[in-house]
């Protein structure tokens, strides 16, 4: 009796879930979500921007911090996607994982110049974490994107 049970509720679940249209209604939802992610941050970097317009407006900073905060900016708005066409993650996929390749290439060339004294072990902690943080943000937008 707990064996039928089991089985046909089991394999009758499947059928019910898609002739519910509960899926199709989930990755609908999902991809809804990702865009309301996706203009909240865009809308966010670009208040900050402005932000800073009226920072420098109120104090005199020099123009090289203020290019170099303009800049951090305007690479994490470029970082979002425009949409979330599957045919447009093709080249976002290959993108991250060209820049995984570009940080263990960095990895390596920093253990080289610990081997040979040109830096100490401390300066390459500093960098590698900085490497580390770079690698989590690609994996945490790599996540973002796995669909349901």
């Amino acid at each position: 009796m707990i064996f039928v049970t089991l089985v046909g509720l089991g394999l009758g679940l499947p059928p019910v879930v898609r002739w519910l249209g509960l899926a199709r209604d989930g990755r609908s939802e999902h991809i809804a979500e990702h865009e309301q992610e996706i203009t909240a941050r865009r809308e966010a970097l670009n208040a900050a921007l402005k932000s800073l317009d009226a920072i420098t407006d109120d104090r005199e900073l020099s123009d090289e911090v203020v290019k170099l905060l303009r800049s951090r900016h305007e690479i994490r708005i470029n970082q979002l996607p425009d949409s979330l066409d599957p045919d447009k993650h093709d080249a976002s996929a290959t993108g991250t994982e060209l820049t995984r390749e570009l940080i263990s290439s960095e990895r390596k060339f920093i253990h080289m110049l610990l081997r040979d004294g040109k830096i100490t072990d401390e300066t390459r902690r500093r960098i590698e974490r900085d490497l580390d943080l770079e690698e989590a943000s690609l994996s945490n937008r790599e996540y973002r994107r796995i669909p349901l």
